[in-house]
């Protein structure tokens, strides 16, 4: 798993990198997250379907930074299921 901290002013550098990328791209994100407030996480969406980059980007309302990760305190079950589920079927389709 690859984790992509998009502060405000950097996201143009990971849009930038993720032109490079070979391979489908899959961004979990928390609804609230200081690291990634959601005008930047929709300027990243935005950018990637600009781009044509084959990438999602995913919102999880209502969770913060760390949601799936059982050992943090802002461990939301259900939104760790959907995640750890989407990025499984990532592995599925492109490793077998």
């Amino acid at each position: 798993m690859v984790s992509l901290i998009v502060r405000p002013a950097a996201h143009r550098k990971a849009v930038r990198t993720s032109r490079l990328a070979r391979a489908e791209l899959y961004y979990a994100c928390a609804g609230e997250d200081v690291w990634a407030p959601p005008e930047t996480v929709a300027a990243l969406a935005e950018a990637m379907k600009a781009d044509r980059v084959d990438a999602e980007v995913e919102t999880y309302p209502g969770t913060h930074h760390g949601f799936a990760f059982p050992q943090r305190t802002v461990y939301d079950k259900a939104a760790a299921e959907r995640h750890w589920e989407r990025l499984n079927s990532l592995f599925r389709r492109k490793l077998g």
